[in-house]
Parts: structure tokens; sequence; C-alpha cells
């Protein structure tokens, strides 16, 4: 049997909603009813509530610019090319420096496309686009226009699980190595 072509489609074309975030002055505080979430909340392309703050926004707001388990959120100002899916149901507002796309399931699973999102070839794609300045920012038009090749969803999520085992392994020898140099750093001030 003869593999299937991968298939190269604008990122327009598998993105069903996008929306640059929620912009506020007002002051967080703990009690309040919804997180907002930015850019720091994104640690290894996850949603991490650590010290996330939280707001009180209108209803309207909320329904605006609330995120859904799936969200695809983007950081696009300051540290562009940090990204995180949603992956819990919580009450929460994306920031005004993230940009929340949501893709076409039936087309390219997050996964895959935060492969794609962190590869040599967006990156150049990109760098034709945007232009540079002290601090870089891309925007959901940036993104939309360029080009990915996309194989089945089976072959993608294949081609993410073996991926992610590698990021973990990569992971795991880089705790290591710190150990080991905590180690070797207290043997010889010793």
């Amino acid at each position: 049997m003869k593999p299937k072509v991968w298939e190269q489609r604008n990122v327009s074309e598998i993105t069903k909603f996008h929306k640059q975030g929620f912009y506020t002055t007002e002051e967080y505080d703990n009690s309040k009813k919804y997180y907002l979430l930015r850019g720091t909340d994104l640690t290894e392309n996850k949603l991490v509530l650590k010290d996330t703050p939280k707001i009180d926004a209108t209803e309207k707001d909320y329904d605006a610019f609330k995120t859904e388990i799936g969200d695809f959120l983007i950081v696009r100002s300051g540290t562009v090319g940090t990204y995180g899916i949603v992956d819990v149901d919580i009450p929460a507002i994306f920031g005004s420096y993230l940009i929340d796309f949501r893709f076409d399931m039936e087309q390219v699973t997050n996964e895959f496309f935060g492969y794609f999102y962190q590869s040599s070839l967006f990156k150049s794609q990109l760098n034709k686009i945007i232009q540079a300045s002290a601090n870089t920012n891309i925007n959901a038009e940036n993104i939309k226009s360029t080009v990915i090749s996309l194989p089945s969803l089976n072959e993608q999520r294949r081609i993410s699980e073996y991926l992610g085992n590698l990021d973990n392994l990569i992971t795991l020898h880089q705790r290591q190595t710190d150990f080991y140099k905590k180690i070797s750093f207290y043997y010889i001030s010793s």
C-alpha cells in the first residue's frame, strides 16, 4: 500500500477561529472570578496555573474571550514562539499578549501543529513576513499566511507521540546532567 502524500495547506485553511486576547487595567486579586492567562502561564507547551492572576470581567467579555479545552494559545509579543494547549476546563480569559487559535481537528492535531510552530520551516516563513525590531511581534494573519504540510491524522498523532517521547528523554537527561553538575560542584567546593 502506497503511503498517503502529505498535503500542503495554508494555516488559514485549517483555522476555525482565532482572536487576539483581552486587554484590561483591572487590578488582580485571587478572590476574583476568572483567571487571566498570560504568556508566563504557558510552560513547556502546557497551561500552568501557578501564579496566574484573577480578574472580574463582564459576562459579555468572558463569553468573548473565554478559553475552551483544546485552544491553542500563542504568545504574540515578547517571547514569540511560546505556546500552550489548554487541557483543563477552567474559568479563564486569554490576555492581550496572546492569540487564541482553534484548529479544524479533522485536519490537524494541536500537538502536530505545535511541532510545526517550533520548526525552522515555520520560522523561516515567518521571518519573511514580520519585521524584526527590539520587541518582535506576530499576529494571527502572519501565522495564518504560513504553509504547513499535513500527513494523515493517524500519522500526525504518531509523529507527535514520537517527538514527545524524545522531548521527555531530553528533559530527563538534562535533569540528570544538572543533578551531576550540582554534585560535582558540591564535592569540588568541599
